[in-house]
């Protein structure tokens, strides 16, 4: 892995609401957004146990039309509904039992067209470079994308992790996904560091990292 030299902070400074949203122990929880004719809106909360279908279910299907052409299909179509449901299952119930990182949902109708997780940052080279908190993941149904969901998702994320007590995060991603590149990008996340694909092939990564994880609630 190659470490980036890191230049300071290029998130926004804190807004005048966040210090209120921290004191109350308070992130919003609710967006609206207008598509076409129709008002919708979304719910963003904690998960809890019984959410790990709804989970599951999302983080399939992203799968399937984010990562065709960049991971092998044959991966892609190895990944199932059950297995995923079991597995969060297991990780939410870790959540709840240590009290170290957590999930949110985004829902509209009750239903689950979104989530993202966070916790302690697991690669050493980054928390050691200061980065002490991780986005683990963050996925939303193709049908529910740009509209601000993820942007909210972020900064409900942020808010937690600001809560534990950290105050910088980083994320790994695929370089070859350009569309979460350029997410990450216009979150004024900057590139922290790189490694290649071990096995040589296009799985090359970059980690982003945000100093002040205020810019990204505020």
């Amino acid at each position: 892995m190659r470490l980036l030299k890191v230049y300071g902070p290029m998130a926004q400074p804190r807004s005048a609401g966040t210090d209120a949203i921290l004191q109350a122990g308070l992130v919003p929880v609710c967006a609206r957004y207008h598509k076409g004719t129709m008002n919708t809106e979304y719910q963003i909360r904690p998960a809890i146990f019984d959410d790990a279908s709804g989970i599951a279910q999302v983080q399939v299907a992203s799968w399937k039309t984010t990562y065709r052409g960049i991971l092998p299909d044959a991966l892609i179509d190895r990944i199932g509904v059950e297995d995923r449901t079991k597995s969060w299952q297991k990780i939410l119930t870790t959540f709840d039992e240590t009290g170290q990182g957590g999930a949110m949902v985004v829902e509209t109708a009750g239903r689950i067209v979104g989530f993202g997780s966070y916790g302690q940052q697991r690669d050493a080279e980054l928390a050691a470079a200061g980065f002490g908190g991780e986005f683990t993941t963050i996925y939303l149904e193709h049908a529910h994308q740009r509209a601000g969901l993820g942007r909210a998702l972020m900064a409900a994320m942020a808010a937690e992790l600001v809560k534990s007590g950290e105050t910088a995060a980083a994320l790994w991603v695929i370089s070859a996904n350009t569309n979460a590149v350029a997410f990450y990008r216009a979150l004024a996340g900057e590139t922290v560091a790189e490694r290649a694909d071990p096995q040589g092939g296009d799985m090359d990564e970059c980690a982003y990292g945000w100093r002040d994880l205020s810019g990204l609630i505020g």
